[in-house]
């Protein structure tokens, strides 16, 4: 189940050197991605009948694997 939103939440929960989901400080050689924040879903002002979504200019950047963060072990699903 999700949590209901707040006002916060669309606001970056971390700084750009830490990790937003483990929280540990980002470091040389980790392998990271842009976890971007959603502002609304809605319609395509070109192709009313197409939905897509609008995200806010700030990000989060979480490591690819938290457990790994250098993939040594490659892209695993354990």
């Amino acid at each position: 189940m999700f949590n209901t939103f707040n006002p916060e939440d669309v606001r970056p929960h971390v700084d750009t050197g830490v990790c937003g989901k483990c929280r540990r400080k980002l470091e040389k050689g980790h392998r990271v991605t842009v976890a971007h924040i959603v502002d609304r879903v809605g319609n395509n002002a070109r192709n009313l009948g197409e939905k897509g979504i609008y995200l806010f200019d700030e990000y989060e950047l979480t490591h690819i694997d938290c457990r790994d963060p250098l993939l040594k072990k490659g892209l695993t699903n354990e």
